[in-house]
Protein backbone atom coordinates (compact mmCIF):
# COMPACT_ATOMS: atom_id res chain seq x y z
CA UNK A 1 0.00 0.00 0.00
CA UNK A 2 1.09 3.62 -0.86
CA UNK A 3 2.93 5.53 1.87
CA UNK A 4 0.92 8.57 1.71
CA UNK A 5 -2.68 8.56 1.44
CA UNK A 6 -4.65 7.48 -2.33
CA UNK A 7 -6.89 10.14 -3.16
CA UNK A 8 -10.19 9.52 -5.21
CA UNK A 9 -8.57 12.22 -7.71
CA UNK A 10 -5.68 10.37 -8.16
CA UNK A 11 -6.27 9.43 -11.98
CA UNK A 12 -3.15 8.21 -13.68
CA UNK A 13 -3.60 7.38 -17.75
CA UNK A 14 -1.11 4.89 -19.01
CA UNK A 15 -0.62 5.46 -22.74
CA UNK A 16 1.52 2.64 -24.53
CA UNK A 17 1.13 0.68 -27.92
CA UNK A 18 2.82 -2.20 -26.38
CA UNK A 19 0.13 -4.53 -24.50
CA UNK A 20 3.49 -5.73 -22.28
CA UNK A 21 4.49 -2.40 -21.03
CA UNK A 22 0.62 -1.49 -20.49
CA UNK A 23 0.54 -4.99 -18.35
CA UNK A 24 3.50 -4.03 -16.26
CA UNK A 25 2.66 -0.21 -15.40
CA UNK A 26 -0.62 -1.47 -14.64
CA UNK A 27 -0.65 -4.00 -11.88
CA UNK A 28 2.60 -2.28 -10.79
CA UNK A 29 0.37 1.17 -9.74
CA UNK A 30 -3.01 -1.28 -9.44
CA UNK A 31 -1.92 -2.44 -6.34
CA UNK A 32 -1.33 1.18 -4.91
CA UNK A 33 -5.17 2.27 -4.99
CA UNK A 34 -4.42 4.13 -8.27
CA UNK A 35 -7.73 4.93 -10.17
CA UNK A 36 -6.16 3.59 -13.21
CA UNK A 37 -7.06 4.66 -16.96
CA UNK A 38 -5.14 2.82 -20.70
CA UNK A 39 -4.85 3.50 -23.75
CA UNK A 40 -2.93 2.39 -26.62
CA UNK A 41 -2.64 5.29 -28.99
CA UNK A 42 -2.83 9.12 -28.95
CA UNK A 43 -6.40 10.06 -30.52
CA UNK A 44 -7.64 7.52 -27.82
CA UNK A 45 -5.63 8.94 -24.88
CA UNK A 46 -6.75 12.55 -25.81
CA UNK A 47 -10.44 11.52 -25.63
CA UNK A 48 -9.81 9.62 -22.16
CA UNK A 49 -8.17 13.05 -20.91
CA UNK A 50 -10.60 15.20 -21.99
CA UNK A 51 -13.40 13.26 -19.96
CA UNK A 52 -11.21 12.01 -17.37
CA UNK A 53 -8.80 15.13 -16.44
CA UNK A 54 -6.07 12.58 -15.32
CA UNK A 55 -3.55 13.65 -12.72
CA UNK A 56 -0.62 12.25 -14.10
CA UNK A 57 -0.57 10.75 -18.06
CA UNK A 58 2.63 8.35 -18.68
CA UNK A 59 3.12 8.68 -22.10
CA UNK A 60 4.78 6.54 -24.56
CA UNK A 61 6.89 8.63 -26.93
CA UNK A 62 7.19 6.38 -30.47
CA UNK A 63 3.45 5.86 -31.12
CA UNK A 64 2.15 4.73 -34.62
CA UNK A 65 -0.11 7.69 -35.42
CA UNK A 66 0.34 10.09 -33.18
CA UNK A 67 3.58 10.26 -31.13
CA UNK A 68 3.75 10.68 -27.97
CA UNK A 69 5.28 14.70 -28.32
CA UNK A 70 1.95 15.76 -30.29
CA UNK A 71 -0.30 14.18 -27.26
CA UNK A 72 1.32 16.19 -24.98
CA UNK A 73 1.33 19.37 -27.27
CA UNK A 74 -2.45 19.50 -27.64
CA UNK A 75 -3.28 18.04 -23.52
CA UNK A 76 -1.38 21.26 -22.68
CA UNK A 77 -2.62 23.20 -25.23
CA UNK A 78 -6.49 21.86 -24.14
CA UNK A 79 -7.40 24.41 -20.86
CA UNK A 80 -9.21 21.24 -19.70
CA UNK A 81 -6.49 19.07 -19.83
CA UNK A 82 -3.49 21.06 -19.15
CA UNK A 83 -3.08 20.91 -15.35
CA UNK A 84 -2.29 16.45 -15.81
CA UNK A 85 1.40 16.73 -15.41
CA UNK A 86 2.97 14.25 -17.97
CA UNK A 87 5.40 11.47 -17.35
CA UNK A 88 7.39 10.36 -21.08
CA UNK A 89 8.28 6.94 -21.39
CA UNK A 90 10.68 5.94 -24.18
CA UNK A 91 13.34 3.76 -25.43
CA UNK A 92 15.81 6.55 -26.56
CA UNK A 93 18.24 7.45 -23.93
CA UNK A 94 18.97 10.91 -25.50
CA UNK A 95 19.26 14.35 -24.48
CA UNK A 96 17.49 15.51 -27.38
CA UNK A 97 14.29 13.99 -27.00
CA UNK A 98 14.29 14.97 -22.79
CA UNK A 99 14.62 18.60 -23.57
CA UNK A 100 12.16 18.20 -26.72
CA UNK A 101 9.90 16.90 -24.10
CA UNK A 102 10.63 18.76 -21.40
CA UNK A 103 10.11 22.01 -23.93
CA UNK A 104 6.28 21.10 -24.78
CA UNK A 105 5.37 20.65 -20.87
CA UNK A 106 6.54 17.38 -20.10
CA UNK A 107 7.26 17.23 -16.20
CA UNK A 108 9.58 14.17 -16.24
CA UNK A 109 11.23 11.63 -18.65
CA UNK A 110 11.41 7.57 -18.16
CA UNK A 111 13.72 5.46 -20.15
CA UNK A 112 12.51 2.31 -20.83
CA UNK A 113 13.12 -0.68 -19.74
CA UNK A 114 11.72 1.09 -16.81
CA UNK A 115 12.08 0.59 -13.44
CA UNK A 116 8.83 -0.58 -11.26
CA UNK A 117 10.50 0.95 -8.02
CA UNK A 118 11.80 4.19 -9.98
CA UNK A 119 7.87 4.38 -11.99
CA UNK A 120 6.61 4.23 -8.41
CA UNK A 121 9.01 7.10 -6.55
CA UNK A 122 8.01 9.43 -9.58
CA UNK A 123 4.65 8.98 -9.75
CA UNK A 124 4.34 9.60 -6.08
CA UNK A 125 6.71 12.32 -6.24
CA UNK A 126 4.23 14.59 -8.62
CA UNK A 127 1.88 13.43 -7.05
CA UNK A 128 2.37 14.83 -4.14
CA UNK A 129 3.75 18.03 -6.22
CA UNK A 130 0.48 18.27 -7.78
CA UNK A 131 -1.57 18.55 -4.63
CA UNK A 132 0.88 20.91 -3.02
CA UNK A 133 0.29 23.53 -6.05
CA UNK A 134 -3.48 22.67 -6.03
CA UNK A 135 -3.43 23.48 -2.32
CA UNK A 136 -1.46 26.42 -2.96
CA UNK A 137 -3.71 27.68 -5.64
CA UNK A 138 -6.65 27.32 -3.37
CA UNK A 139 -4.80 29.86 -0.68
CA UNK A 140 -4.29 31.91 -2.77
CA UNK A 141 -7.52 32.18 -4.09
CA UNK A 142 -8.28 32.01 -0.26
CA UNK A 143 -6.18 35.03 0.22
CA UNK A 144 -7.11 37.29 -2.54
CA UNK A 145 -10.78 36.58 -0.99
CA UNK A 146 -9.90 37.53 2.29
CA UNK A 147 -7.64 40.70 0.66
CA UNK A 148 -10.60 41.72 -0.89
CA UNK A 149 -12.93 40.86 1.81
CA UNK A 150 -10.53 43.79 3.83
CA UNK A 151 -10.33 46.16 1.06
CA UNK A 152 -14.22 46.44 0.93
CA UNK A 153 -14.83 46.82 4.74
CA UNK A 154 -12.12 49.60 5.78
CA UNK A 155 -12.77 53.29 5.95
CA UNK A 156 -10.56 54.66 3.91
CA UNK A 157 -9.92 55.11 0.34
CA UNK A 158 -7.27 52.54 -0.79
CA UNK A 159 -5.63 52.71 -4.46
CA UNK A 160 -2.83 50.38 -5.28
CA UNK A 161 -0.04 51.74 -8.12
CA UNK A 162 2.60 50.06 -9.92
CA UNK A 163 6.22 51.09 -10.18
CA UNK A 164 5.01 53.68 -13.33
CA UNK A 165 2.01 55.30 -11.43
CA UNK A 166 -0.55 52.89 -13.07
CA UNK A 167 -3.74 52.07 -11.11
CA UNK A 168 -3.81 48.50 -10.37
CA UNK A 169 -6.36 47.74 -7.59
CA UNK A 170 -8.68 50.56 -6.48
CA UNK A 171 -11.48 49.28 -3.20
CA UNK A 172 -15.11 50.10 -3.01
CA UNK A 173 -14.56 53.42 -0.46
CA UNK A 174 -12.21 55.04 -3.17
CA UNK A 175 -14.54 54.73 -6.19
CA UNK A 176 -16.97 56.29 -3.37
CA UNK A 177 -14.97 59.27 -2.66
CA UNK A 178 -13.21 60.05 -5.87
CA UNK A 179 -16.50 59.18 -8.17
CA UNK A 180 -14.40 56.61 -10.30
CA UNK A 181 -14.95 53.17 -10.91
CA UNK A 182 -12.11 50.31 -10.74
CA UNK A 183 -13.36 49.33 -14.14
CA UNK A 184 -12.76 53.39 -15.45
CA UNK A 185 -9.44 53.26 -14.06
CA UNK A 186 -7.17 50.26 -14.31
CA UNK A 187 -4.24 50.75 -16.55
CA UNK A 188 -4.54 54.46 -16.61
CA UNK A 189 -1.88 56.80 -14.72
CA UNK A 190 -2.72 58.48 -11.73
CA UNK A 191 -1.97 61.74 -12.90
CA UNK A 192 -4.96 61.03 -15.73
CA UNK A 193 -7.53 60.87 -12.66
CA UNK A 194 -6.49 64.72 -11.93
CA UNK A 195 -7.22 64.12 -8.35
CA UNK A 196 -4.47 65.94 -6.68
CA UNK A 197 -4.12 68.47 -9.88
CA UNK A 198 -0.86 70.35 -8.25
CA UNK A 199 0.44 67.16 -6.41
CA UNK A 200 0.65 64.28 -8.85
CA UNK A 201 2.51 65.88 -12.11
CA UNK A 202 -0.50 67.69 -13.88
CA UNK A 203 0.94 71.01 -12.44
CA UNK A 204 4.50 70.13 -12.05
CA UNK A 205 7.15 68.02 -13.14
CA UNK A 206 6.09 64.71 -12.45
CA UNK A 207 9.21 63.92 -10.73
CA UNK A 208 8.29 66.61 -7.78
CA UNK A 209 5.30 65.36 -7.10
CA UNK A 210 3.59 64.13 -4.17
CA UNK A 211 3.45 60.60 -5.13
CA UNK A 212 6.40 60.13 -7.20
CA UNK A 213 8.71 59.31 -4.15
CA UNK A 214 6.51 56.68 -3.19
CA UNK A 215 5.40 54.94 -6.49
CA UNK A 216 8.59 55.12 -8.14
CA UNK A 217 11.41 55.62 -5.59
CA UNK A 218 10.47 53.48 -2.86
CA UNK A 219 9.96 56.07 -0.41
CA UNK A 220 7.24 56.63 2.04
CA UNK A 221 5.43 59.93 1.74
CA UNK A 222 2.81 61.43 3.68
CA UNK A 223 0.20 65.04 3.61
CA UNK A 224 -1.69 65.84 6.97
CA UNK A 225 -4.32 67.54 4.62
CA UNK A 226 -4.68 67.77 0.91
CA UNK A 227 -8.05 68.85 -1.44
CA UNK A 228 -8.77 65.76 -3.38
CA UNK A 229 -10.97 66.41 -6.64
CA UNK A 230 -13.38 63.98 -7.60
CA UNK A 231 -14.82 63.19 -10.99
CA UNK A 232 -17.56 65.94 -10.65
CA UNK A 233 -15.14 68.57 -10.17
CA UNK A 234 -16.39 68.87 -6.13
CA UNK A 235 -13.62 68.40 -4.05
CA UNK A 236 -13.13 66.60 -0.55
CA UNK A 237 -10.50 67.61 2.31
CA UNK A 238 -8.70 64.60 3.09
CA UNK A 239 -5.13 63.11 4.89
CA UNK A 240 -2.93 61.39 2.32
CA UNK A 241 -0.59 58.45 2.72
CA UNK A 242 1.54 56.83 0.36
CA UNK A 243 3.66 53.49 1.12
CA UNK A 244 5.95 51.64 -1.02
CA UNK A 245 5.14 48.35 -1.64
CA UNK A 246 8.55 45.97 -1.92
CA UNK A 247 9.76 48.69 -4.52
CA UNK A 248 7.05 47.42 -6.78
CA UNK A 249 4.95 50.60 -6.78
CA UNK A 250 3.39 52.12 -3.83
CA UNK A 251 -0.47 51.63 -1.74
CA UNK A 252 -2.17 55.02 -1.42
CA UNK A 253 -4.42 55.45 1.71
CA UNK A 254 -6.69 58.15 1.63
CA UNK A 255 -9.04 59.17 4.47
CA UNK A 256 -11.60 61.78 4.40
CA UNK A 257 -11.45 64.47 7.31
CA UNK A 258 -13.99 66.87 5.82
CA UNK A 259 -15.90 66.02 8.98
CA UNK A 260 -12.92 66.15 10.96
CA UNK A 261 -12.33 69.52 10.09
CA UNK A 262 -15.85 70.95 10.60
CA UNK A 263 -15.47 68.90 14.01
CA UNK A 264 -12.09 71.04 14.32
CA UNK A 265 -14.24 74.40 13.51
CA UNK A 266 -17.41 74.16 15.71
CA UNK A 267 -14.58 73.56 18.40
CA UNK A 268 -12.58 76.67 17.71
CA UNK A 269 -16.10 78.46 17.52
CA UNK A 270 -16.85 77.37 21.21
CA UNK A 271 -13.68 77.61 22.30
CA UNK A 272 -14.10 81.32 21.35
CA UNK A 273 -17.69 81.29 23.01
CA UNK A 274 -16.03 79.92 26.16
CA UNK A 275 -13.41 82.71 26.08
CA UNK A 276 -15.74 86.26 25.51
CA UNK A 277 -18.16 84.43 28.15
CA UNK A 278 -14.73 84.12 30.62
CA UNK A 279 -14.21 87.75 29.76
CA UNK A 280 -17.58 89.13 30.29
CA UNK A 281 -17.73 87.12 34.13
CA UNK A 282 -14.73 88.98 34.65
CA UNK A 283 -16.24 92.31 33.84
CA UNK A 284 -19.19 91.56 35.65
CA UNK A 285 -17.11 90.32 38.76
CA UNK A 286 -15.21 93.80 38.61
CA UNK A 287 -18.91 95.70 38.55
CA UNK A 288 -19.74 93.68 41.58
CA UNK A 289 -16.79 94.53 43.53
CA UNK A 290 -17.09 98.07 42.38
CA UNK A 291 -20.16 98.31 44.62
CA UNK A 292 -18.04 97.57 47.32
CA UNK A 293 -14.98 99.80 46.11
CA UNK A 294 -17.43 102.56 45.89
CA UNK A 295 -16.95 103.98 50.02
CA UNK A 296 -13.46 103.62 49.66
CA UNK A 297 -13.23 105.38 46.22
CA UNK A 298 -15.70 108.44 47.91
CA UNK A 299 -13.14 108.85 50.21
CA UNK A 300 -10.32 109.08 47.91
CA UNK A 301 -12.16 111.50 45.96
CA UNK A 302 -13.78 113.44 49.38
CA UNK A 303 -10.32 114.51 50.07
CA UNK A 304 -9.22 116.70 47.30
CA UNK A 305 -12.86 117.81 46.74
CA UNK A 306 -12.75 118.97 50.42
CA UNK A 307 -9.39 120.73 49.69
CA UNK A 308 -10.37 122.54 46.43
CA UNK A 309 -13.59 124.02 48.54
CA UNK A 310 -11.62 125.46 51.25
CA UNK A 311 -9.00 126.93 48.85
CA UNK A 312 -12.05 128.57 46.39
CA UNK A 313 -13.16 130.12 49.88
CA UNK A 314 -10.08 131.72 50.64
CA UNK A 315 -9.33 133.04 46.99
CA UNK A 316 -13.31 134.11 47.24
CA UNK A 317 -11.86 136.27 50.40
CA UNK A 318 -8.85 137.53 49.01
CA UNK A 319 -10.30 138.83 45.91
CA UNK A 320 -13.13 140.70 47.87
CA UNK A 321 -10.15 142.35 50.14
CA UNK A 322 -8.49 143.68 47.23
CA UNK A 323 -5.90 142.45 47.55
CA UNK A 324 -2.25 144.20 46.92
CA UNK A 325 0.66 142.99 44.75
CA UNK A 326 2.06 140.98 47.87
CA UNK A 327 -1.79 139.17 48.36
CA UNK A 328 -1.79 138.09 44.53
CA UNK A 329 1.21 135.98 45.24
CA UNK A 330 -0.74 133.92 47.58
CA UNK A 331 -3.90 134.29 45.77
CA UNK A 332 -2.08 132.53 42.75
CA UNK A 333 -0.53 129.63 45.15
CA UNK A 334 -4.30 129.11 46.52
CA UNK A 335 -5.47 128.68 42.68
CA UNK A 336 -2.53 126.51 42.04
CA UNK A 337 -3.32 123.84 44.81
CA UNK A 338 -6.27 124.04 43.39
CA UNK A 339 -5.71 122.61 40.29
CA UNK A 340 -3.71 120.07 41.71
CA UNK A 341 -6.35 118.67 43.90
CA UNK A 342 -8.98 118.87 40.77
CA UNK A 343 -6.17 116.53 38.90
CA UNK A 344 -5.93 114.16 42.03
CA UNK A 345 -9.54 113.75 41.95
CA UNK A 346 -9.74 113.43 38.34
CA UNK A 347 -6.90 110.41 38.33
CA UNK A 348 -8.63 108.45 40.75
CA UNK A 349 -12.55 108.78 39.11
CA UNK A 350 -10.22 107.50 35.71
CA UNK A 351 -8.53 104.79 37.22
CA UNK A 352 -11.86 103.24 38.59
CA UNK A 353 -13.23 103.72 35.01
CA UNK A 354 -10.10 101.46 33.36
CA UNK A 355 -11.18 98.76 35.90
CA UNK A 356 -14.89 98.79 35.26
CA UNK A 357 -14.11 99.12 31.56
CA UNK A 358 -15.06 95.72 29.57
CA UNK A 359 -11.93 94.88 27.59
CA UNK A 360 -12.07 95.51 23.82
CA UNK A 361 -11.29 91.84 22.69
Amino acid sequence: MSEQTVQRSDRILLVDDNATNLQVLYKTLDVLGYTLLVAKDGETALQIAEKARPAIVLLDIRMPGMDGFEVCQRLKANSVTAESAVIFLSAADDTESKVRGLELGGVDYITKPFNTDEVVARVRTHLKILRLEQELARRNVELQDENKQILDSVTDAIISLDSEGLIRVMNPMAETMSGWTETEVIGEHIRTLNLFPHRTGTAMPMEQSLLYPAYHGGEFTHSDQETLTRKDGSQVTIALTASPRQGKGAVLVIRDISAWIENQRALQKVRDELESQRQNLAHIERLSSGGEMAAGIAHEVNQPMTAIGNYARVAMRLLENKPESSERDRLTEVLGKMNTQTTRAGAVIERFRNYLRKPDS
